[in-house]
């Protein structure tokens, strides 16, 4: 699989990948990495650089993404840059930018609305200066931070309701916290808080209008669900002895078979929600590399391969 130039001592590191919702159709997939932001329509066998409009005098580290639910109709991406987020609304040709509020935060992860094409609303969760949000599709962003009482956010999930139940979630360094009124305002969940484990992952059921499952990765501890909001929680997994859960993903077909994918720093993992236990489904070739991002699966089932991401600038299909 073709990758951008790296090396030992610079690697283009590959800090995020994103599957288009047409993916099965139109193979096209993003990765956001140390040099910049990285097309391909080809099931990423070869990547094309989507910066040269803008030339930017220097490399542009580009840490998250965040595709419009209708990408196949509208073409709308957003990339998290060094001082702002960018807009594209042709598939990354063309883009505009958006500067965030001074001093700038460093953004760690995107999230958009599923509504994104009516409401026009997409979130920021940054390392030091908690959620930002904008309701204009980016154009403007505001801190949204009411009742949220720990500012670094390692990541966020909506609900797939969102238009209706207006829930978000955001995990951060002391617990889970969460808005039902579109991130204007937060709540701490307390029967986390007193578990004291960062969060490191989280991800909510497709059907959560109607089984409330939420997913989250204690940095030290392992996975834990609940299916009442967080007014409970059971552990599913015991830690991986090779560090914490970066991302969760939910089977295609989870409302029948269960079932979970994580990634942590040197294995795809795979859990299944109505038992404990996990077993290692891909484990990383490379001791000198970690596993950063995952995106998948590929087809239509688990059984189909996943692309994943390392620190060293590799972008594999497994």
């Amino acid at each position: 699989m073709q990758t951008p130039n790296s090396d030992n001592q610079n690697p283009d590191i590959v800090f995020e990948l994103a599957l288009s919702p047409a993916f099965n159709r139109d193979g096209i997939c993003f990765a956001a990495r140390s040099s910049g932001l990285y097309r391909s329509a080809d099931g990423g066998k070869t990547w094309q650089y989507l910066y040269n409009r803008i030339n930017p005098a220097s490399p542009l580290p580009t840490t998250s993404i965040a595709l419009s639910h209708s990408f196949a109709n509208d073409g709308v991406i957003y990339a998290a840059v060094p001082g702002g987020i960018l807009r594209s609304d042709n598939g990354g040709i063309d883009w505009t930018v958006a500067t965030l509020p001074t001093p700038t935060p460093t953004i760690t992860t995107l999230c958009i609305s599923p509504e994104h094409g009516n409401d026009g609303l997409l979130f920021a969760g940054t390392l030091e200066d908690g959620v930002f949000r904008s309701s204009d599709r980016g154009a403007t962003w505001a801190a949204v931070n009411i009742g949220l009482f720990d500012y670094p956010i390692a990541s966020l999930a909506v609900s797939p309701n969102f238009s209706s139940d207006k829930m978000l979630f955001a995990g951060c360094s002391s617990g889970i916290f969460l808005s039902q009124n579109g991130g204007l305002g937060w709540r701490d969940i307390p029967t986390w808080r007193a578990r004291n484990s960062a969060v490191s992952a989280l991800a909510c059921s497709p059907d959560f209008a109607n089984d409330q499952t939420l997913f989250a990765a204690a940095e030290d501890d392992g996975l834990f669900c609940s299916t009442d909001l967080g007014s409970s929680w059971t552990k599913l997994a015991e830690a991986a002895q090779t560090g914490a859960i970066s991302r969760i993903i939910l089977s295609p077909n989870f409302t029948h078979d269960r079932q979970v994918i994580l990634l942590n720093n040197d294995a795809i993992l795979l859990t299944d929600a109505l038992a404990s236990g996990w077993q290692t489904r891909w484990q990383n070739p490379d001791d000198e590399s970690s596993l950063l991002c995952l995106a998948g699966p590929l087809g239509g089932s688990f059984d189909d391969p996943f692309l994943v991401g390392t620190s060293a600038g590799a972008i594999l299909k497994v």
